[in-house]
């Protein structure tokens, strides 16, 4: 197994191993978030903070790294050559 390492500052996603398909559907997301990692140990515990700003302990192999989409705001232009008929 790969081991995990996480830096203060980086965003993570945690997964949610309570997760039931009943009810609530089977395309949803098992992944919460994301959080903010506080504090890292060697160990492997991770401290987490959500959004709203609490604090929160949980094992490092529940998380993965958050890689947050990408908004240029820049759209390519492509533009087509008229072609003569024949």
């Amino acid at each position: 197994m790969k081991k995990k390492e996480f830096a203060p500052g980086d965003k993570v996603l945690l997964f949610n191993s309570s997760f039931k398909f009943f009810g609530l559907g089977k395309l949803r997301s098992k992944w919460e978030g994301p959080f903010t990692v506080v504090i890292s140990s060697p160990q492997g515990a991770v401290t987490l903070q959500s959004s709203e700003g609490t604090l929160f302990m949980v094992n490092g192999h529940r998380l993965k790294l958050y890689l947050e989409p990408f908004d240029s705001g820049v759209v390519d232009e492509i533009r087509f050559i008229q072609l003569p008929t024949y």
